[in-house]
C-alpha cells in the first residue's frame, strides 16, 4: 500500500525541521512504534513528512559510486544490487534511492500527487520591438475583356510593387486567379427587366403657319399653342439641342409663359404602299431609219488574204468610214 512517512531531525534522517519532504512510497502496511527501511530500522518517532527533490536518474551501479549528502535521491535507470525496498521486495527501475547520511534507502516507486491548482496569470510582459517594413504590395492594371457575350477582367500587368512581380497576364476568376478568359468569372450581368412605358408626350395643335415676328407678336398664347413657321427672321428660339431654327420648325408655347422650337414637323415614316397595276401597253415607236450594206473585196498581202470594206450602200444616216 502507499504510505506517507514523516521524519525528524535525527542525525541519521533525510530531513530537518527546517528541510521538510513528502515520500510516497509502496509500503507494507501501517507503521508500528518502528519500521525497518532497506535493513534500516528507523522509530516511528522519528519519521517526518519529507519532500524528496531527486537530482537526476542513473543506474545503481553509478549511484553506489558517488559521495553523497544527506538528502540525495536518485532515480533508478537499472537496478541489479540496490537497496530492497520498504517491503523487502527486490528493487525496481524507477524506484527512488536516497542517503540518509550513512546508508541508501529504497524509498520505492515515485507516485504523482495530485495536480495543484492553477497559479494566478503572471504579469503581461513588455511590448515586442515592431518588426521591420515589408516590400510594398503590387497592384493588379485591369482591362475588361470580351468574351462572346461575356465580359472579363484580365490582369495585364502589375504596379508599384518592390518583390518579384507576380505573373500576368491572368484572369478574375470566381475563387482566384485563372489561366483564360473563358474560365474567368463574367462580370455583365443578366438582362434587366423591361422598363415600364413612359408616360405619353404633351400633344399639340398647330393652328397655321405664319412667321416668327408675328407669332412672337401673340398677346397672350395658350399653353401648347403651336405655329409653324414661314420665316425665321428675328431670332426665334433654338431647336433643342441648340442647332437654329429654320423654316418649317414648328415653336410651341410653354407652360413656363416661354416658347419652344419643337424642330421640324415630320411624323414617323409610314409602311410601304402595296403594289399598283400594270399600266397599258405603250403606242410603237416610228421606224428608224434604214441600215447600211457593206461593199467587201479581197485584199492580198503577200500570202494573206482579207476582206476590206471598199464602200457603204442603202443606208439613210451618215455613212460609215471605209477602208477597214
Amino acid at each position: 500500500m502507499a504510505t506517507n512517512i514523516e521524519r525528524s531531525t535525527a542525525s541519521d534522517n533525510v530531513g530537518t525541521a527546517a528541510e521538510p519532504f513528502n515520500a510516497v512510497f509502496a509500503g507494507s502496511g501501517v507503521f508500528g512504534s518502528s519500521v525497518s527501511i532497506g535493513g534500516t530500522a528507523i522509530s516511528a518517532a522519528d519519521l517526518r513528512t519529507p519532500t524528496i527533490i531527486i537530482l537526476d536518474q542513473d543506474t545503481w551501479a553509478n549511484i553506489d559510486l558517488l559521495s553523497p549528502s544527506r538528502g540525495d535521491a536518485y532515480q533508478l535507470t537499472e537496478a541489479t544490487s540496490a537497496p530492497a525496498r520498504a517491503d523487502a521486495s527486490a528493487a525496481q527501475v524507477a524506484d527512488i534511492v536516497q542517503y540518509t547520511g550513512s546508508a541508501w534507502i529504497n524509498v520505492g516507486p515515485f507516485v504523482q500527487g495530485p495536480t495543484g491548482a492553477t497559479g494566478a496569470t503572471g504579469a503581461t510582459g513588455s511590448a515586442g520591438s515592431n518588426g521591420s517594413d515589408g516590400g510594398d504590395g503590387w497592384s493588379p492594371v485591369l482591362a475588361v475583356v470580351t468574351d462572346g457575350e461575356r465580359r472579363v477582367l484580365k490582369i495585364t500587368d502589375y504596379a508599384g510593387g518592390t518583390t518579384a512581380e507576380p505573373t500576368s497576364p491572368k484572369f478574375l476568376g470566381s475563387s482566384g486567379l485563372v489561366d483564360s478568359a473563358a474560365e474567368a468569372l463574367d462580370i455583365r450581368g443578366a438582362t434587366g427587366a423591361t422598363g415600364a412605358a413612359g408616360a405619353n408626350g404633351a400633344s399639340f395643335t398647330i393652328e397655321g403657319q405664319d412667321t416668327w415676328a408675328n407669332v412672337n407678336a401673340i398677346v397672350s398664347p395658350t399653353i401648347g399653342e403651336a405655329w409653324q413657321l414661314t420665316d425665321v427672321t428675328g431670332s426665334p428660339p433654338d431647336r433643342i439641342g441648340g442647332a437654329s431654327a429654320v423654316i418649317g420648325d414648328v415653336v410651341y408655347y410653354g407652360s413656363d409663359s416661354a416658347w419652344y422650337n419643337g424642330g421640324a414637323l415630320q411624323g414617323p415614316t409610314g409602311a410601304t404602299g402595296a403594289t399598283g397595276a400594270t399600266g397599258a401597253a405603250g403606242s410603237n415607236g416610228s421606224d428608224g431609219n434604214d441600215g447600211w450594206v457593206p461593199e467587201l473585196a479581197v485584199i492580198t498581202n503577200r500570202e494573206d488574204r482579207g476582206l476590206q470594206v471598199a464602200d457603204w450602200t442603202g443606208g439613210a444616216r451618215p455613212k460609215p468610214a471605209t477602208g477597214r
